[in-house]
């Protein structure tokens, strides 16, 4: 289980003492976004139920911040969602079999509406 620090209102962190690591998870009217996957399965299926326990919400788009195996190796287990990420995580998305993904590219300070 992580622990989770309010940063605002629908804005939370969770951290995980595996690598000191850090998932953003941001909470809309209808849903969440999730800021990194974790390293595997089990990982990513932990921090999940801590999704869970800060709200009801289902999580459909997970984050993607890089493509380094800590950060997208449970991709798989949000593979209902959308994935967002940039280049080369589209990598990633056929070795975990991701169908439904967004690729950005774009240049620092510039965003996707």
């Amino acid at each position: 289980m992580g622990r989770i620090e309010v940063l605002d209102d629908g804005v939370y962190q969770l951290h995980y003492d595996f690598f000191d690591f850090n998932v953003g998870v941001l909470g809309g009217s209808e849903s969440v976004l999730v800021i990194d996957s974790r390293a595997s399965h089990c990982q990513a299926l932990e921090m999940r139920e801590d999704v869970r326990r800060l709200t009801p919400m289902r999580i459909d788009w997970m984050l993607n911040s890089h493509y380094h195996w800590d950060h997208t190796w449970g991709n798989f287990e949000f593979r209902d969602g959308q994935l967002w990420g940039h280049d080369p995580i589209d990598v990633v998305a056929v070795r975990t079999r991701l169908s439904a993904i967004r690729v950005v590219d774009l240049p620092l300070g510039e965003y996707v509406p």
